[in-house]
Parts: structure tokens; sequence; C-alpha cells
């Protein structure tokens, strides 16, 4: 069976003050484009814990999506297991993906306009994926994630953890650039309601060490895709 198809704090950073951003979204991207083989290389070896926790909690034989896939590491692991798809906007990661992993699907995709139809998978994972969108495409990404979702789905995401510190602090979250990345910094409180208002359930996240700093905390969510509910209106 083929999982669903397309249907169309280290050295060097800096201060955000005065940054859009949206604009270091597009430029984290580009940087992305322009060290892709070596950002694939340098995370191909991580055998994320938490991914093969989330994994074992689902029933074997579903359709996974793994967006924000990169090389496609973890949606290798997971088409061990299930029928599985990776989606990056980033077109050479995706290059590196089917060059490593050539039985498995990959997509070009942006998060916010994703080529699946309605209820496709379920299971969707978001691994340090939003910790590079300022919090209103987080917004949308959690949408359109909700849209592909098949009621009673499960997801798993993970960001990286806001501990209060002044240096990057900006309105609605803590963001920073690190050789040209935006990063996304969240409070469990703020991560779990902008979960909840996309429409979805979240539990009590969990906490675990970066995997690129040991000085920073990772925030990982397990999230459920509630059927709509019926508008009263």
């Amino acid at each position: 069976m083929r999982p669903p198809e397309a249907t169309s704090h280290s050295d060097g950073e800096t201060p955000t003050a005065g940054l859009d951003p949206v604009v270091a979204h597009d430029q984290t991207l580009a940087w992305y484009r322009a060290h892709a083989a070596e950002y694939v290389s340098k995370i191909a070896g991580l055998q994320p814990a938490e991914i093969r926790a989330f994994d074992k909690g689902l029933p074997e034989g579903g359709t996974v999506l793994d967006l924000g896939c990169a090389g496609g590491r973890d949606t290798a692991f997971f088409a061990q297991r299930h029928r599985a798809v990776g989606a990056d906007p980033v077109p050479e990661f995706i290059e590196e993906a089917r060059r490593a992993h050539p039985h498995v699907s990959f997509v070009v995709a942006n998060g916010r306009a994703l080529p699946f139809a309605e209820a496709s998978f379920d299971a969707v994972c978001l691994r340090s994926v939003l910790l590079h969108m300022p919090d209103e495409m987080v917004s949308e990404v959690l949408a359109e994630v909700r849209r592909v979702a098949r009621p009673g789905a499960r997801g798993f995401i993970r960001v990286k953890k806001r501990l209060g510190g002044e240096k990057y602090l900006r309105s609605g979250g803590e963001r920073r650039v690190n050789s040209n990345r935006l990063f996304n910094f969240f409070t469990k409180e703020e991560i779990i309601a902008l979960v909840t208002e996309a429409g979805m359930t979240v539990e009590e996240p969990t906490e675990s060490p970066s995997d690129d700093n040991s000085e920073e905390i990772c925030l990982n969510c397990i999230i459920r895709f509630e059927p709509s509910r019926p508008d009263n209106n």
C-alpha cells in the first residue's frame, strides 16, 4: 500500500530587535537550500528517542506525514511500520531524501498549503519545524495539518522552550537569528494555546535536551486531532 499522494544559543547569534520574522523565515529557507547536503549529513546519525516513542504508540500500517522531513531520516524510520510520506519546502532536502531513501515517498510542499486531500493521515510528525516560523505561520500550519489529518489521528510536535531570556525577547515569542536562521521559542502555555486554538488537544509537554545545544531545552508534545464539532450558530 502506498502513502497518500499529492492531489495537486550558540556562537553567531544576533539580537532580533527590529527584525521582520516573516523575512527571517524566508532567509531560513534560503540558508537550508544553500546548506542542505551539509545539514542532512550532520543529522543523519541521530536517532531521536522521542520519535521512537511516538512511533511505538501508533497502530502499525497507518499513514504518516513527516512534515519538515529534511533528508528523510525520520520518514524512513516511520516507513518501516507505516505508509509514510515526507514533505519539506526545501527542494534540495527532498533531493537528498530521495537519494538516500529511494523506496520512501517524498514531496516538496509548503506546510501552509499541503497538496493532500482532507483526512489523509493517521499521524503527523512536526519535529523541529514550528520553531523556524513566526507565530502567525505556526497557526496557519496547524490549521492545514488539522485539515489533512483524520479525526482521532495523533501528532507529534517538538519546539524549543522559551526560558524567559531577554536577549532575544520579542512580542509573541522569543526569536533569534543564528547562522541566518530564525528560531521561535515557546513556553508550555504558548504551544498548548496555539495547538488548542487550532482545534486539537495536547498532552502535557515533556522536556528533553536540544539536539544541537545541550544548554537548550525542547518541548515534546503529543497531540490528538479531534472530530470537528458542529456549528450551532
